[in-house]
């Protein structure tokens, strides 16, 4: 069997924008990829479907991911002749044991490629405004990092040394900040020097804060900076003086609804795309923590046996971009395109359902106003069937295997003919051991756009730790309410974009009460 190949990725600061372009095309080649704990789940999201995600992620005094098993999956992986990448943030060969990983491929035989990424170092000082090597300020700049994998404090550095270099960059040095800057100011920086730390840079949950040497543990602490930081010693930190900046980060130059704010979202990451670029646009931090998947079945069925018998419907009714997607499969499969379909009517229960249509260039005869399985058998019972006088509605509805029977039972009710098909199949999966960390973290919210992801969640026992649970529509937020979950935002329009501000609104809401 070939050998495959490892291929270490920097994923750069935290803005998924700023990964390079070299870096995006093995991200989405890789039949495995091994991330990290900041990974930007738009990253991830750039993986093939079949693609194998690890999480590898360490926090501080966290045992997940131990360098050692991190090289062993690396190298199996690769003798299995997989190409697999390791997604590193910012720049691998940067305070990311990057180098341990090349070494451990090279003594298995196994090659091994870097493909850099930027570094924080450099990225969160620019994204305030703070230039490292500004003229008459700094002529030369370090990084250090504030953690030492033996004591888990500041390694031995020549604290006299490190006082004399114009601009210090600390990485990783939240829990260790005071004690940095006591030992620069022991080996002769000045205690007044100006400082600052930036919290997640360059990402929609950018914040900083400046201080002084003597000061700034204390000012990221009553601000409540939370890891990752970066923290600049010298006078370039006069630049980020204040919130004003020569520099404005796009992210806080407008007022955002979701600025600040975490939301969890728990539907298929492969139809999520529009949904977590909404809530990023609207600059909230995204957690990808999918609990249900999609499998479209490559074998024939009652489908195929539909298609062939198309000439019996004079209607299709789609109730979920799945099921728009798995019919036009098994219509390729088929050998068959759009021109099957002419004379038969279509019906979609909602917006995004319809857009999903629009896409394959079909567009919904009806669509209710409000997005139900009843509703849209109302909608279809009262629009006219075909040209034949007081003929019934026969309709087609292709489905998931653990679709709701709604439509179906409304249309039989009045008499019309309603025949499912199973065109995919909807699997319960447990969220990455990652995200159901960062929802024990807590969040701000956790969406949810099915029923079956809404069951999935109380059967798991996840918990946002005192979330808003956010339903796209009334039958997923039935769901929660049927698994004992409280519901607390339904928007009045069950569209992503509805929900997006729903969230924004009712945020802005509660943190006007505290």
């Amino acid at each position: 069997m070939k050998t495959g190949r490892v291929t270490l990725v920097g994923a750069g600061p935290g803005d998924p924008g700023l990964l390079t372009l070299k870096g995006l095309r093995h991200l989405r080649r890789a039949d495995v990829i091994l991330y990290d704990r900041l990974a930007s789940d738009a990253l991830l999201r750039q993986a093939r479907p079949d693609a194998e995600l690890i999480a590898v992620g360490k926090s501080p005094g966290d045992p997940l991911g131990r360098q050692e098993e991190i090289n062993d999956i690396l190298v199996e992986r690769a003798k299995r002749g997989l190409r697999v990448v390791r997604l590193k943030g910012g720049d691998p060969f940067v305070f990311g044991r990057g180098r341990e990983e090349v070494n451990a491929c090279a003594a298995a035989g196994v090659s091994c490629h870097v493909v850099p990424g930027i570094s924080s170092a450099l990225a969160a000082p620019a994204s305030i405004g703070v230039s490292l090597t500004h003229r008459g300020a700094a002529n030369a700049f370090v990084v250090i990092t504030g953690r030492s994998s033996r004591s888990g404090g500041p390694p031995e550095y020549d604290w006299e040394a490190l006082a004399k270099i114009d601009a210090v960059v600390i990485l990783m040095g939240h829990a260790s900040l005071a004690d940095i800057a006591a030992k620069l100011i022991s080996g002769g920086r000045a205690a007044d020097t100006p400082a600052v730390s930036v919290e997640s840079a360059t990402t929609s949950c950018q914040r900083h804060v400046t201080g002084i040497l003597a000061n700034i543990a204390a000012c990221v602490a009553d601000a409540g900076l939370r890891n990752p930081i970066v923290t600049v010693v010298g006078e370039v930190a006069r630049m980020a003086r204040g919130e004003a900046s020569h520099v404005e980060h796009p992210q806080r130059a407008r007022r955002k609804p979701l600025v600040g704010r975490r939301i969890a979202v728990t539907r298929a990451s492969s139809s999520s795309d529009e949904l977590f670029r909404l809530l990023r646009l609207a600059g909230a931090e995204t957690i990808a923590c999918p609990l249900i998947r999609a499998v479209y079945p490559s074998e024939a069925g009652d489908a195929d046996s539909a298609l062939r018998r198309l000439r019996d419907f004079n209607w299709i009714a789609f109730t979920s971009m799945h099921g728009v997607e798995g019919f036009w499969r098994r219509l390729k499969w088929s050998g068959c395109d759009a021109r099957s379909l002419a004379g038969l009517r279509i019906a979609a229960i909602g917006p995004a359902t319809a857009a999903a249509l629009h896409r394959r260039g079909l567009v919904a005869d009806v669509t209710p106003p409000t997005f139900t399985g009843r509703d849209l058998a109302r909608a279809i019972l009262e629009a006219p069937h075909d040209r034949r006088p007081g003929s019934s509605a026969r309709v087609l509805c292709p489905r998931g295997n653990l679709a709701r029977t709604e439509l179906e039972s409304e249309l039989r009710r009045a008499g019309a003919i309603a025949e499912p098909v199973e065109v995919y199949r909807t699997e319960l999966i447990e969220p990455p051991a990652a995200a159901a960390a960062e929802l024990a973290r807590g969040v701000d919210a956790v969406v949810f756009c099915s029923p079956s992801a809404a069951r999935q969640y109380a059967t798991l026992g996840l918990s946002g730790r005192e979330a808003i649970l956010a339903a796209l529509g009334p039958t997923t937020a039935a769901a929660l309410t049927e698994a004992g979950l409280p519901c607390g935002l339904v928007p009045e329009s069950a569209d992503v974009r509805a929900l997006v501000a729903a969230l924004g609104e009712r945020l802005r809401h509660e943190e006007a009460l505290t």
